[in-house]
């Protein structure tokens, strides 16, 4: 703009020499305000794009969590100038479109200026909208993680204190979990979430070496089934095992609990009545004293 207002300036010097009307101030201030707004104008159109284009792309949560290369076609306008005039014209264009890993649909994938052309604004933009089809195991839970459909997680038995969860992911791995319903069981019942860590969705934002997401069960035990320590009983009809101890040796317990029941199947399954405690708490409560 400053190089144009030079040029206005020696364009009227050359035009009108001395005697130039825009030595009147009136005539200068209205000259100043056209060339203000033509200003303007070019202004908004330089910064202006023409309307854009909106194509769906639809993918799998698969293709989501690998990503994957899409086609997609669209019908864009352009312009054509020949010996009897100008001419608006449309084409069917192809373009190879690349989803990154862990992708979020909710953001586009915008193709700058690859839309329609325009005589006025700039050349229009094309918007990538990503539809993800409904998985039927996983849905998304926010950007990096998933969360089991509710019903795939597991369901609480009458008696049950631990259960093993197998989860197939979407990288094709089987991973399993123990899920401990002691401390719902304490509380008198409800919900909660528990985590597969590095099992969701990775990050395409974020840099290479950061984990993907987290994978969430939902682990519920119905209000009013509150763990009792009946020695009677249990002494009649044990539960095949029991485990004693707290939340930060539950893994242990549970290990050391699969490796029993594979060690003695033939023994707990002899009998009804026989049964395995295994306590691994430096210190027992009154109450676990008595379950055992």
């Amino acid at each position: 703009e400053d190089v144009r207002d030079s040029y206005d300036k020696a364009r009227d010097a050359k035009k009108y020499g001395k005697n130039s009307p825009m030595n009147d101030p009136q005539f200068a201030e209205s000259v100043a305000r056209r060339r203000e707004q033509a200003r303007r104008d070019r202004e908004m159109r330089m910064n202006t794009k023409e309307e854009r284009i909106e194509v769906i792309v639809v993918v799998t949560l698969g293709d989501l969590h690998s990503g994957c290369v899409k086609e997609i076609q669209y019908q864009k306008r352009y312009f054509e100038k020949n010996e009897s005039g100008e001419f608006t014209k449309y084409e069917q264009v192809k373009k190879v479109l690349e989803i990154k890993k862990g992708w979020n649909p909710s953001d586009p994938l915008v193709l700058d200026s690859e839309g329609h052309q325009s005589k006025e604004y700039q050349t229009g933009d094309v918007y990538c909208l990503v539809q993800e089809q409904e998985h039927e195991h996983f849905e998304r839970r926010g950007t990096k993680d998933l969360a089991l459909k509710d019903h795939l997680c597991p369901k609480y038995d009458e008696g049950d204190i631990l259960k093993l969860v197998s989860v197939e992911t979407l990288e094709g791995v089987t991973r399993n979990i123990i899920v401990s319903y002691v401390p719902l069981l304490l509380s008198g019942g409800g919900e909660t979430m528990v985590k597969m860590a590095s099992c969701g969705m990775p990050d395409p934002k974020a840099p290479f070496f950061d984990p993907p997401g987290d994978l969430w069960l939902k682990v519920n035990v119905p209000v009013g089934k509150v763990s009792k320590f009946e020695l009677a009983r249990d002494f009649l009809c044990p539960r095949k095992v029991y485990m004693v101890g707290n939340e930060r040796s539950r893994v242990q317990s549970a290990f050391t609990a699969l490796r029993v029941c594979g060690d003695y199947a033939k023994t707990l399954e002899a009998s009804k009545k026989v049964g395995v405690c295994i306590c691994l708490a430096d210190r027992t409560t009154r109450g676990a004293d008595t379950f055992m």
